[in-house]
């Protein structure tokens, strides 16, 4: 029986992640988290743990086979510039160092594609890093932390960058999309044509269950869909299947870049809103990530974007 420790496991991956795992009976299942889920999983035992601090009994835990490592900040804009690296960077220092006291020997770590600025060219797995925001930095300091781990303990690590992941229970951006094209509120910003790099969260957490039982070794997977989607693509489909009208209005990027800047004066004076210039250069810039070695390695992706949306729209009331 594998014992799997999964970080994160009360958030919105991996509350999922679990379910899956929990019906396998050779998986021994520990969530450790900040805080406790909503809904506790039939078999899982929960630990108590901010990542944060680097105290965790590693001798009452007993040994780990298998670490997957989601707990992460990951909202931004959202926290200060120093929280980002407190959490995913010495975050993931103290997650190593537990798995070498537990003596595991494969960490599956999940980054982001922002360890790539937004730029108008596609990125692979084999492309140059170049974050740009403290959520980028932090993140690909994280993955230099995972593979010195590797290098001195004769570990393997399977390091996934996913695009946005959306889903069931999702509180970010995506699901305040949907709701603001329900609404008839949603502008393009600049352009339709942006690249928008995203994995539904059932493929995303299937994939992960699929390289728990790939025989180890150092891997980067970029966890996409193998085509580029343009923000137009997502709206259209989220449109045809939820029944809404199409979204047609672009506002020029300079004019939303000034409203996001009032947005955040407004905020800063008490006068709350979710305006902010970050969220508008999100929506202008490319994060285009691409995948090459999920197909190389025979890891396919099983739901198109129509099948997703589709999916979701039966599971959340929207």
């Amino acid at each position: 029986m594998l014992r799997l420790l999964v970080t994160g496991g009360s958030g919105f991956v991996g509350s999922n992640l679990l379910d899956k795992l929990a019906m396998r009976a050779e998986y021994q299942l520990i969530s450790a988290d900040i805080s406790m889920p909503l809904q506790e999983v039939s078999g899982v035992e929960y630990i108590k743990w901010d990542i944060r601090e680097s105290y965790l009994d590693a001798d009452k835990l007993g040994p780990i086979d298998c670490i997957i490592h989601l707990a992460a900040l990951c909202k931004e804009p959202g926290y200060a510039w120093d929280e980002y690296f407190l959490t995913n960077h010495v975050g993931t220092k103290n997650v190593v160092d537990l798995a070498k006291k537990a003596g595991c020997k494969k960490i599956i770590f999940t980054s982001t594609m922002m360890v790539f600025k937004s730029e108008n060219k596609p990125k692979y797995e084999a492309s140059h890093l170049n974050p740009d925001t403290a959520y980028g930095i932090s993140k690909a300091l994280a993955e230099i932390e995972i593979k010195k781990w590797s290098d001195s303990q004769d570990g393997s690590y399977y390091i996934l960058r996913p695009g946005v992941i959306y889903g069931n229970g999702d509180q970010g951006n995506f699901s305040t999309m949907i709701s603001q094209i329900k609404k008839g509120r949603f502008a393009y910003i600049g352009r339709s044509s942006t690249i928008k790099s995203t994995i539904y969260l059932e493929q995303c957490t299937d994939i992960i269950c699929e390289i728990i039982q790939i025989p180890q070794r150092n891997r980067i997977y970029h966890l996409v869909y193998p085509e580029g989607t343009s923000i137009a693509d997502l709206t259209h489909q989220i449109s045809k299947t939820f029944g809404f009208a199409p979204v047609r209005i672009v506002i020029p990027f300079g004019i939303a870049l000034i409203m996001g800047y009032v947005g955040e004066f407004l905020s800063s004076i008490g006068l709350k809103n979710k305006l902010h210039h970050r969220r508008i250069e999100k929506l202008y810039y490319d994060t285009d990530i691409r995948s090459v070695n999920l197909a190389s390695d025979g890891i396919t992706c099983t739901w198109g974007l129509d099948d997703a949306i589709s999916d979701l729209k039966n599971k959340e009331k929207i």
